[in-house]
């Protein structure tokens, strides 16, 4: 077998014709925005996005209260693109399609004359509820809030030491010992302390929950006032919603 020496080797002979392994990959550019660290959206793609998981967790009345996952998010997407169609009209005069919205949101991209920085942070206030929503996590005053919304700027660091949150979550629900219902939506409000207030914050703000289901589960199944005494817990949890409460 013919042995050859690359140039510059001072090991071992290689063999002719094999060849260098490839470089690795570059690594992926990092998130521009805190929104992005999350789910990557841009654009009206964050705007759609945040926006349904608002209406869908406004929807009230016996009717929602028994609907399916699939259900609520079918109606709130629904409210959602109505929602946005007013908010780019009232910053542009113009009332895109649902056709302009769906191809916006495929790209990732704003209409013309549309503000895509204040559209990312009209995402995170309707990840958070509302404005006073948002304001009670970052310990701001609503005017505040809306004067980041409307201009930018940075956002200060504190939250509150104890902080009521709203959570939606599909889970089974296991009851001394045995499995008692199967991937049933649960609503329920949930005290947070410490410095769990800044993680649930967080979470609210940027739609990313899969770091805080575990405890959103276990505060939730704290939480409710079940009746009789009986040794409860949640599993395979789902977190569908976080928001500050009233």
């Amino acid at each position: 077998m013919r042995l050859a020496r690359r140039s510059g080797d001072t090991g071992a002979p290689e063999e002719s014709g094999r060849r260098s392994p490839p470089p690795p990959p570059p690594p992926p550019p990092p998130p521009r925005t805190a929104e992005d660290l999350a789910q990557g959206r841009r654009g009206v793609a964050a705007g759609m996005w945040s926006l349904a998981r608002r209406k869908m967790r406004e929807l009230k009345g016996k009717q929602w209260e028994t609907a399916t996952k699939r259900q609520l998010e079918r109606e709130g997407k629904r409210l959602a693109r109505e929602e946005l169609a007013k908010r780019i009209e009232a910053e542009t005069g113009r009332r895109p399609s649902e056709r302009t919205l769906r191809r916006h949101v495929a790209a990732g991209t704003v209409p013309r004359g549309v503000d895509a920085g204040k559209m990312q942070r009209q995402a995170a206030i309707d990840n958070a509820g509302s404005i006073a929503k948002f304001a009670a996590s970052r310990g701001m005053s609503k005017y505040a809030v809306t004067r980041w919304r409307d201009k930018g700027g940075d956002l200060p660091e504190e939250t509150p030491q104890s902080l009521l949150f709203h959570v939606a979550i599909v889970a089974t629900l296991w009851s001394k010992g045995e499995r008692y219902k199967h991937d049933e939506v649960y609503s329920v409000e949930i005290l947070v302390e410490g410095e769990a207030v800044a993680r649930l914050a967080e979470a609210a703000r940027t739609g990313d929950y899969s770091p805080v289901t575990d405890l959103v589960s276990e505060l939730a199944c704290e939480s409710f006032e079940w009746v009789g005494q009986a040794n409860r817990r949640f599993v395979d949890t789902e977190v569908l919603d976080i928001s500050v409460a009233q």
